[in-house]
């Protein structure tokens, strides 16, 4: 049992809800099977997972079944090996978001739960190649991913208080269409500088590229990534570099973001000496978050 209480909260308008308590219980049960096995150069495994929910709120109650099939497939040849996947996937809405209770946002807003909110259930595809020949290695991936029942913010005005009360429902479908890939060299280039050694060890570089779809919104972005790791004497360097142009998402677009490390790692004995410089060359743009759609979000420092 959950009990709680609000007061006005320096709102003379604040609404009189008073105390109350609830009783809230979740049941889930599951059954799932599974085979795998290797078919000449293929190794599948496939699985099937069937579950029921039963969600009790007081005299609320709420029940949903779903089945969650996956697949996997191998193919092994010399120079590395591809694989596709398959799996459906739940996100179930927590506790906060299920209780039918009043929480305080503000002394003008409340926040109440809805124990009939159903969990946003994707499709997730996959398809990925490891190569390596030699000192070099690529690995691209494509993915599509489908979400139901996204879990949405709705307000409404709690009558005849100058209060606006938010609570959450199931509303669109959005997806994902996207492509990544990171392409490594392993350079192994040393040299001596007197008794110690100088040289780079290994680069990898890293791009990713999307297609997001969600009720009006359409937005195509990528990601650039860059990272060097070499030796300086008896110092280990690392270095990243990371540049986004920007995306949107359901009710907020996120400006261009630039971030940078230097790290110098020291061997001490049985210990190790870690020094990081969070962007040593002044190239760090924060991430700024717009609202869209009459939605409030807010801009966030990275740190």
């Amino acid at each position: 049992a959950l009990s709680y209480s609000l007061e006005k909260f320096g709102n003379p308008n604040f609404p009189d809800i008073g105390d109350g308590s609830f009783n809230m219980k979740r049941f889930v049960g599951a059954s799932y099977v599974d085979l795998n096995s290797t078919l000449w150069k293929f190794e599948y495994k496939t699985g099937l997972r069937y579950e029921r929910t039963d969600v009790i709120a007081d005299t609320i109650r709420n029940s949903y079944q779903n089945l969650f099939p996956s697949l996997s497939l191998i193919y092994r040849f010399n120079l590395g090996n591809i694989q596709f996947g398959y799996r459906r996937g739940i996100w179930r809405p927590d506790e906060r978001n299920l209780l039918p209770i009043y929480h305080f946002i503000s002394a003008n807003s409340l926040f109440k739960g809805n124990p009939r909110l159903l969990p946003e259930i994707s499709d997730n595809f996959i398809m990925s190649m490891n190569l390596q020949k030699g000192n070099f290695s690529i690995n691209p991936e494509f993915y599509y991913k489908r979400i139901s029942n996204i879990i949405e913010d709705t307000t409404y005005v709690l009558s005849p208080y100058p209060v606006a009360v938010r609570y959450n429902t199931n509303y669109r479908e959005g997806s994902r269409l996207g492509f990544s890939t990171t392409l490594s060299y392993n350079v192994g280039l040393l040299k001596q500088l007197g008794p110690l050694p100088v040289g780079i060890l290994d680069i990898n570089v890293g791009i990713n590229g999307y297609n997001h779809r969600y009720a009006n919104v359409s937005d195509t972005s990528y990601s650039l990534s860059l990272s060097v790791q070499g030796i300086l004497f008896l110092a280990v360097i690392q270095g990243y570099v990371y540049i986004s142009p920007g995306s949107k998402y359901r009710f907020y677009e996120v400006d261009r973001q630039i971030s940078s490390y230097l790290a110098f790692i020291l061997p001490l004995g049985n210990l190790s000496l870690f020094i990081l410089l969070n962007d040593p060359f002044g190239l760090h743009k924060p991430i700024s978050r717009t609202q869209v759609g009459g939605y409030y979000h807010y801009e966030q420092q990275q740190p």
